[in-house]
């Protein structure tokens, strides 16, 4: 007689969920769609140099602080190999200065095979702080991958010229 094994069985939902596979993630200026839906991504970017935004009035008690931020495109593209299925999908937004934010939260859907998930997005980018800025993709709750930002200000004065610039000419001559 054959006794009852004392190992147990692992079921369906203790498997781990195959991932799929992360092909690209970049910020750039501007994504093109052709009618074959290939993309044409124009200029890549990891540094933005912007104006010093103005100081803003302090938020109201239990309120966040207001933030400055600029709009600017991203790509975020998978294929799903042997993932199938919807996988919840973020991004983290974590500051020079360590502070984090959730910037986006979305579900995806992997068919299989060769198909893929082309995520055309336009992020937020907080331009209050200089420093390293780091976007952080999350699918099913791992991270995929981190894209680095550089924020860097610049006085503008008048002619459109940094006053750093504007300095150096002054020496010259």
């Amino acid at each position: 007689m054959a006794k009852p094994s004392s190992k147990k069985r692992k079921g369906k939902s203790d498997k781990p969920k195959v991932m799929p596979l992360l092909a690209m993630a970049i910020f750039c200026e501007r994504v093109l769609e052709e009618k074959d839906n290939v993309l044409t991504i124009v200029r890549v970017v990891d540094r933005l140099i912007v104006p010093k935004p103005p100081e803003l009035p302090p938020a109201p008690k239990g309120e966040p602080p207001p933030q400055l931020a600029v709009p600017l495109p991203a790509v975020i593209m998978f294929k799903s190999g042997d993932a199938k299925g919807e996988y919840p999908f973020r991004i983290e937004i974590v500051w020079p200065s360590g502070r984090r934010l959730r910037a986006q939260d979305m579900a995806l859907t992997f068919l299989g095979a060769e198909t893929g998930f082309n995520l055309r997005t336009v992020v937020p980018i907080p331009v209050d702080e200089e420093g390293l800025y780091w976007y952080e993709v999350f699918l099913q709750e791992h991270l995929v991958t981190r894209m680095p930002l550089r924020i860097e200000h610049s006085s503008q004065i008048a002619d459109g010229a940094t006053t750093e610039q504007s300095q150096a000419s002054e020496g010259e001559g």
